[in-house]
């Protein structure tokens, strides 16, 4: 569906110096925000020196606006939202359509509502995490072929928890249509001239006057892992468990690359169809798949048994022993390239 983010950063530099000044927090009132590119997963805001106050910058991000819900028949037969992808604070969105369960599509007209977070919001490139918000569809309706008359969620709102791994996703080439506005808090208490990961803070420096010492510009690089299952690391097929056959995905990918371009490189960030997690190979979370990634499942599975048991199931240590013996092939084989 046709969409346009409009996005409201606020920078926050935690002061690096003077000593009488550390530990203050100072807002610059000269921030500008430069567009984001999707192609290259960031955006960047520059800093002018001297300066200090308050300050917000916009842009907008063009694109397809993608959001999955995951919902329950409930006994009227209208769904129950269980899950959505939006992140932070107070939105409007018109004419959007939803994928369910299914593939029921779901036209909306008018929506809006708010996000309440219990953690700080985070964009990663065109996309926003979704763990830990709760929303509230509160103006607008929903209404889809299956469903009968449309919902009037002023009348009835509906209510959805962030999922770990749900995302809106911005899709480049298409044309303006919907926009929602988020406001994007960004703490930075290191070195301001550096790239940096938007988990990370960095610390500003500044004069006696509380001023930047000197102007600078960062970049907000993508920490988003598409192929590390953030809601439970180690269930790398996603069927809620930690079983053998997760270990035995990573294996298989180790031995045979069908998911990386070449066998040591990373993995494709964002993912391309038709290879889309999961399986969520990187357990680790480092956006590679390594022998580490099945061992951490591994070592688990052995632990969990211990617990229950006192001598291993001859199963689990079958499977160890395979996994030790690949291990060694995987290696002799780097050794000799």
């Amino acid at each position: 569906m046709p969409g346009r983010i409009r996005i409201v950063i606020t920078v926050t530099l935690v002061v690096c110096c003077p000593s009488s000044l550390w530990g203050e927090t100072v807002v610059l009132d000269n921030l500008t925000l430069i567009t984001p590119t999707i192609d290259q997963n960031r955006f960047g805001v520059t800093l002018d020196a001297n300066e200090y106050g308050t300050a917000s910058a916009e842009t907008t991000l063009t694109g397809s606006l993608m959001a999955e819900i995951s919902v329950s028949q409930v006994p009227n037969g209208l769904p129950l939202v269980e899950s959505i992808t939006f992140n932070g604070g107070v939105f409007e969105v018109s004419n959007m359509t939803f994928i369910l369960d299914d593939d029921i599509v779901v036209q909306t007209t008018g929506l809006g509502g708010i996000v309440a977070s219990t953690a700080p919001a985070t964009v990663t490139g065109g996309e926003f995490d979704a763990s830990r918000q709760r929303l509230t569809l509160d103006r607008g309706t929903i209404s889809s072929e299956s469903l009968g008359d449309p919902i009037d969620l002023t009348r009835d709102p509906l209510m959805a928890t962030g999922v770990e791994m749900g995302m809106v996703h911005l899709v480049e080439h298409s044309s303006d249509g919907n926009s929602i506005t988020y406001n994007v808090e960004v703490t930075i208490p290191v070195v301001i001239e550096d790239t940096i990961d938007v988990s990370e803070d960095i610390m500003a420096q500044i004069d006696s006057d509380g001023r930047l010492v000197a102007g600078a510009f960062f970049s907000l690089v993508s920490s988003f892992r598409p192929w590390h299952n953030a809601a439970l690391a180690l269930d790398v097929n996603a069927d809620g468990s930690i079983s053998p056959i997760d270990a035995l995905l990573i294996i298989n990918e180790l031995n045979d690359p069908v998911i990386r371009d070449s066998e040591f490189g990373p993995l494709p960030n964002p993912p391309q169809a038709p290879l889309t997690p999961p399986p969520f190979v990187d357990v680790s979370g480092d956006n590679f798949v390594a022998p580490n990634d099945a061992l951490l499942v591994i070592n688990h599975l052995n632990g969990a048994r211990t617990v229950t048991r006192a001598v291993p199931e001859p199963q689990s240590l079958v499977f160890l022993h395979c996994f030790v013996t690949w291990i060694l092939i995987f290696l002799r084989r780097k050794r000799h390239r």
